[in-house]
């Protein structure tokens, strides 16, 4: 972990037991939600088979550049994921990949390959420091994973004493959902999920210790993973996630297909799809973008603009 993200992990209980609870939330028309432990738990039995995911994926997304413009794109290619932090989404179009997010443990991407192409690389620990630039896409590829509802929901967290929740539970005004706060990647999130399912319906990301929210997402249209050598009680996903921002200004919908867990011929993972030099090499990058060049820490040392 982040040793800056020490401050969070500390004072988070003290924040999910002493805030006041958000608006429209109610528990009249149920009994007292489950614990959160027991709730986390059994989700984590449905988490616990996707912790490897390949799929085809159509996305659509709109977002700011990083010279400020507006960009409406979509098309085809590939989602991967590879617990707890790898994770590709190609986009293409009529066979040509034109954008690549991904990660590792280390550090994020984003490959801008149609027009310039032009690669982005900061470290995940400069992620919100005043020394970071913005990559311009809507969400970080840490964010994409929460958002989609295929991480765990942790049940023990740093600075947390052993046996506290470090998470909460409650009903939707409607008591149609079961909303659980916890500590995420980079602040907390909450997540609306199914009371007979635990699979959520909703995904929020919110800033800490601000609490503002940062992006949302929609989930819908579930269908099971074929994950090898289980033939029944196959996790399932959804295959319809809708994100957006606050504001308005940025959205990101992939729709989801073929999905398998990546062991099997039809759809394996790639260990190249998750290493940037690799990737770098293979599109033929021309400008590199450190974005945390200015940090104490970079994602790379020693490279010029140019990509050399």
């Amino acid at each position: 972990m982040d040793p800056s993200r020490a401050l969070i992990v500390v004072a988070f209980a003290a924040l999910i037991t002493g805030c006041a609870s958000t608006p429209g939330e109610s528990s009249v028309m149920r009994g007292a939600p489950p614990a959160y432990l027991e709730t986390a738990e059994r989700y984590n039995e449905r988490t616990e088979k996707l912790d490897r995911l390949w799929s085809r994926a159509t996305t659509r997304f709109e977002y700011r550049d990083t010279e400020g413009r507006k960009r409406r794109e979509q098309g085809e290619g590939t989602l991967q994921f590879l617990q707890p932090s790898k994770f590709a989404l190609s986009v293409g179009k009529l066979g040509e990949t034109i954008f690549w997010l991904g990660c590792d443990e280390e550090r994020y991407w984003l490959f801008e390959l149609h027009e310039v192409k032009r690669a982005s690389v900061g470290l995940h620990e400069n992620l919100g420091s005043p020394c970071n630039m913005n990559s311009g896409v809507i969400a970080h590829p840490h964010d994409v994973v929460e958002l989609m509802g295929i991480t765990p929901l942790p049940t023990t967290w740093p600075g947390v004493p052993d046996g506290s929740d470090v998470g909460r539970t409650t009903w939707s005004a409607d008591g149609r959902w079961l909303i659980v706060d916890s500590p995420g990647s980079d602040g907390y999130k909450r997540y609306y999920l199914d009371p007979d399912t635990l699979e959520p319906g909703r995904c929020e990301l919110y800033s800490y210790p601000e609490r503002d929210l940062l992006m949302t997402a929609t989930l819908s249209e579930y269908e099971a993973v074929d994950v090898r050598g289980v033939a029944a009680f196959r996790p399932r996903i959804a295959t319809r996630v809708d994100v957006t921002t606050p504001d308005g200004e940025s959205r990101l919908i992939l729709d989801l297909g073929g999905m398998s867990d990546g062991r099997d011929r039809r759809g394996r993972l790639s260990p190249e799809a998750f290493d940037f030099e690799t990737l770098k090499a293979a599109y033929g990058v021309r400008s590199l973008i450190i974005l945390d060049e200015d940090c104490p820490r970079q994602a790379l040392t020693g490279v010029s603009a140019d990509g050399r």
